[in-house]
């Protein structure tokens, strides 16, 4: 009887969203919240186009840079993978 009942209390916490942000994932939350680097260019352009509007329009050569591999993903996706 109790085993079962702990078992279903079990259960219940992880489905719960508080069980899940303040209790399984609270060291990398914090971790994140300390460690995080501050956003530059065009990441903090869009960040406060998000925060201001909920939307934000870019391209990933202006998020990502030309030293990126995006080019080379998009020759790769044209040839369909092969």
């Amino acid at each position: 009887m109790v085993t079962g009942l702990l078992r279903k209390l079990g259960r219940a916490g992880r489905r719960s969203e508080l069980t899940w942000r303040y209790s399984n994932n609270l060291a990398p939350t914090v971790a994140y919240r300390f460690k995080r680097t501050p956003l530059s260019g065009e990441s903090a352009r869009v960040m406060t186009d998000l925060d201001r509007d909920g939307v934000a329009v870019t391209t990933v050569d202006k998020l990502m840079g030309t030293d990126s591999c995006c080019a080379e993903l998009k020759v790769f996706s044209r040839k369909g993978g092969d």
